[in-house]
């Protein structure tokens, strides 16, 4: 009985041990300068602190000194951007393949479509990806471009003015409209920044609302993030009762600006960077400047309360002033980076468990990992969707129609054998199980919506031994 016992401990062990692993999260991040050319990384870590590596270092001419962040594309390749480099050093377009370490240089910006993209871009279901330029365009304010990736063909959309807002450090967030969504550091009518719209599919830009120094703040620096109410958060870097910043909420759907707290010296001011909503609904933050130790901090808000708690004070040598934004790993874990601090004060990466707000460094940043990481957030990266990309991933022909869909598709099994207890298992992008279908027996699957948010998806038909006998992906709109 007491052998049993013990070999059953063991199996619900091993079983912990694996799960626990596999949920530990692969992160991928760049750096700004350092590097074998002193010209910036990509690297990757895990989140436990394990596997650091410099995936590759920036240099001439194939784009130099990134800001903003990787995004992982449709077909399983990471894309960024560089503030310089390029043929005439006004920046880059990239890519990075995670499987075979490989960097394409795609394209290089000019002066007509924008130059100096301090922010990341956003793809669509469609494909097309969208982004920031901070200079370039009719008037050198910048401009707001699309990027075909399978044709390489930039093309410019909107150019920033001075009275509709003009100068973009940050990126594009997609609301449930399906429009697009940004700030403008300064601009509009009183020279403060906006916040704007772009319709994709009619090219339509609209100034939504104007920041006015003292009651909404000025000159927000970075992006927007969506909360799960479908209200965006953001912050600006000055302006408010205190002159040092505005944490605050807009909703899209009544134009409503809620200001929702002014910063401080002494509990942390002048944000650069994003907000993240966590699973617990808090939403977090950096403060750059200010806090118990003048180093910044990180911050959360209760979005019921409005209740703004300091979570933790960067003492500089675990990190300091953040310019940039978090990550919410699929194991409940904040990871982050500093764009100052640590021993040699090039930066760190860190991790926060919001259960007991424990902070820890993960990788102390130096010359040869990449050094003084900028508006920056860390990306997870998910390798179920090269897996599914991958030609030898998919063995057993299926196809899904129509794709991307809005409300219901066919996923047609084309003769696959799915006798004897198979089933459909669909995946979202962090590789979490959301819904499984009994397909016993079924040569075609109907796939509804339901409660299914827009974006990817993964499926993996499964035998009753767990075999898988066709893999895929589809898109909701």
């Amino acid at each position: 009985m007491k052998i049993s016992r013990l070999i059953l401990i063991l199996i619900c062990s091993i079983f912990i041990i694996n799960n626990s692993q596999a949920q530990i999260p692969q992160l991928w991040g760049m750096a700004y300068h350092g590097g074998s050319y002193s010209f910036g990384t990509i690297y990757k870590i895990n989140g436990d602190g394990t596997g650091f590596n410099t995936a590759y270092s920036f240099h001439y001419p194939n784009g130099i000194e990134p800001y903003g962040s990787l995004i992982q594309a449709l077909d399983g390749k990471l894309y960024g951007m560089t503030l310089n480099g390029g043929t005439d050093s006004l920046g880059t377009i990239f890519s990075f393949d995670p499987q075979l370490n490989t960097y394409l240089h795609r394209l290089d910006l000019h002066t007509v479509s924008g130059t100096h993209p301090y922010g990341s871009l956003l793809q669509l279901p469609n494909g097309t990806m969208y982004g920031l330029t901070s200079n370039g365009g009719a008037s050198n304010y910048g401009t707001l471009f699309s990027y075909d990736p399978y044709n390489n063909v930039l093309t410019n959309l909107h150019d920033f003015t001075v009275t509709t807002g003009y100068i973009a450090y940050g990126s594009l967030i997609k609301g449930n409209d399906g429009k697009l969504y940004g700030v403008t550091y300064q601009g509009g009518a009183h020279g403060y920044g906006v916040i704007f719209s772009f319709d994709p599919t009619n090219n339509t830009y609209t100034d939504l609302f104007d920041f006015n120094y003292s009651v909404s703040g000025a000159y927000p620096f970075g992006s927007m993030m969506k909360a799960a109410s479908g209200k965006f958060y953001g912050v600006t870097y000055s302006g408010g009762t205190n002159s040092s910043g505005v944490l605050y909420s807009f909703d899209p759907a009544t134009s409503t600006f809620t200001n929702a707290h002014n910063f401080i010296s002494t509990t942390g001011d002048n944000p650069f960077g994003t907000l993240v909503q966590h699973y617990n609904g808090k939403i977090y933050g950096f403060a750059t400047y200010g806090g118990g130790q003048n180093y910044g901090n990180i911050f959360s808000l209760d979005t019921a309360t409005n209740n703004y708690t300091v979570i933790h004070d960067f003492s500089y040598v675990d990190g300091g002033y953040p310019r940039g934004g978090m990550t919410i790993g699929r194991d409940s874990i904040i990871y982050g980076v500093t764009s100052y601090g640590g021993p040699g004060g090039f930066g760190v990466l860190f991790k926060l468990i919001p259960a007991t707000n424990a902070y820890s460094t993960l990788h102390i940043m130096n010359n040869a990992s990449g050094t003084y990481p900028q508006y920056t957030s860390l990306l997870q990266f998910n390798p179920l969707v090269t897996e599914v990309l991958s030609p030898a991933a998919n063995t057993n022909s299926s196809s899904v129609y129509p794709n991307p869909f809005s409300n219901q598709a066919t996923l047609d099994l084309n003769g696959i054998d799915n006798s004897n207890g198979s089933r459909l298992s669909i995946l979202n992008i962090l590789g979490q199980e959301v819904r499984t279908i009994n397909t016993e027996n079924k040569s075609e699957i109907i796939l509804t919506r339901g409660n299914l948010e827009p974006g990817m998806y993964i499926y993996k038909l499964l035998s009753a031994t767990k075999e898988t006998l066709a893999t895929g992906k589809f898109i909701i709109e």
